[in-house]
């Protein structure tokens, strides 16, 4: 975008149109019932007649199909979900009924975590099936089914042994779970555990006694703020500082995890939630992440700053997601650290638990 913009600043006179000092006069003083102060900024000005290194204007063909790229070298970038379907009584496709949808999850895996709160707290255990893959993560064949392995299932929706499999067998080229899987169709709805949270907060209200609204009206704008932030800091944040592939990047995402833990910390010292008295989404995103902070990712993403129990407000807030009915029943923490356990002997410390 920056570049885009510096091409546009550069293109004939239009340089010449263009006042920044103006610009920030009229908008800072003109909105002042959001800051009464009326100060102007001195910074955030960026130098649009500097050159920069790409080809200019470059078509639709010039980029399609490119993967995205980074300021920092060596940057973690997740890669985008590919089914976003949904579920409601208005889709043509997939309509609520009670016994035809199926989750694939692991325990190990926070993404899935998400959803197997959602389905838990909204009590759809006997709406909505689901089949636990092991968390021993096979790095060249991927998520895999193996019920040996304590507290997992079988494959009961396909004859498939490993995830990508299952995407082949439909013309997919993922391997990312969680899976909301349509047994009357022999297809995915969706592979995208915000969507699946959402899905699975309302469209089958009518087939449980759950009165519980993760994602009420009148906190929606509240919680879609508090979500961005925290998957941008939080939740996608530990994994670029685990998965860096340079200091730099490393480095910049540790101090921007600690910063964001920080704020956490502040803003939680007067709210029960994370928006105020409910329980609500965004705590059920929180807290996967917080879940696995101390026993794993201090550990082995090199977040070793802090443990979160050195937080007052995060400790107090975790504690008590924990007691919130349905969530520890949701929650394995020997299948969390199985996933980095690869010598399959997982670590018993540190001493302290959120339970």
């Amino acid at each position: 975008i920056s570049n885009y913009i510096r091409d546009i600043y550069q293109t004939g006179d239009i340089k010449s149109t263009v006042n920044i000092e103006e610009a920030k006069v009229g908008y800072y003083t003109a909105f002042l019932k959001y800051d009464p102060s009326g100060l102007i900024p001195k910074g955030g000005y960026t130098d649009l007649s500097e050159r920069h290194d790409r080809g200019q204007f470059k078509s639709d063909s010039e980029t399609k199909g490119s993967s995205p790229k980074s300021t920092i070298s060596g940057e973690f970038i997740r890669s985008e979900s590919k089914f976003r379907n949904v579920i409601s009584e208005s889709d043509e496709k997939f309509k609520p009924e009670p016994d035809r949808y199926h989750l694939i999850v692991s325990y190990a895996c926070p993404w899935c975590h998400r959803v197997i709160l959602a389905r838990k707290l909204k009590g759809l255990e006997n709406v909505i099936t689901m089949d636990v893959l092991s968390p021993l993560f096979d790095s060249v064949k991927g998520w895999r089914f193996d019920q040996s392995y304590p507290g997992c299932t079988p494959n009961t929706v396909t004859d498939h042994e490993y995830i990508p499999d299952l995407y082949k067998s439909i013309g997919g080229d993922q391997r990312t779970v969680p899976i909301l899987w349509d047994k009357k169709l022999k297809t995915i709805v969706s592979n995208e555990s915000s969507d699946i949270l959402r899905i699975l907060n309302t469209a089958f209200d009518k087939f449980t006694e759950s009165k519980l609204d993760l994602y009420p009206k009148e906190l929606r704008a509240k919680i879609d703020d508090m979500n961005t932030w925290i998957y941008s800091e939080i939740n996608n944040g530990v994994y670029k500082a685990g998965f860096a592939k340079t200091q730099e990047a490393y480095n910049l995402a540790y101090d921007n995890v600690f910063k964001a833990l920080d704020s956490l910390d502040r803003l939680l010292e007067n709210r029960k939630w994370l928006v105020g008295d409910q329980f609500t989404e965004a705590d059920v995103r929180l807290f996967p992440t917080l879940y696995r902070f101390d026993h794993i990712y201090y550990f082995v993403f090199r977040l070793n700053e802090k443990f979160l129990i050195e937080y007052k407000n995060i400790s107090r807030w975790l504690k008590q997601t924990l007691a919130y009915p349905g969530v520890k029943e949701a929650s394995n923490f020997q299948h969390c650290k199985g996933y980095f356990g690869k010598t399959k002997i997982n670590p018993l410390g540190p001493d302290h638990n959120v339970g």
